[in-house]
């Protein structure tokens, strides 16, 4: 499954393999080490979604199911 983030004009990284919000918000947190960004908005297969690090961190944890977040943060 391709993902693909939208961090404004200047990154975009298209992710290839990604299956679960787990595992990308792992990759996400990585990013956000190496340039301090975050994304504004991801898609995932067919589903477009903002980020959220406070629900990202729940889901991770899980508190928060990986559905739940994708009907609350849906575009």
């Amino acid at each position: 499954m391709n993902v693909d983030f939208d961090l404004g004009v200047k990154l975009s990284y298209r992710l290839i393999g990604m299956d679960n919000l787990t595992n990308l918000f792992t990759v996400i947190k990585e990013i956000h080490a190496e340039t301090g960004l975050y994304p504004e908005c991801i898609t995932l297969g067919d589903q477009k979604f903002k980020y959220d690090k406070t629900d990202s961190l729940a889901v991770q944890k899980g508190e928060l199911s990986e559905n739940n977040y994708l009907q609350k943060h849906s575009l």
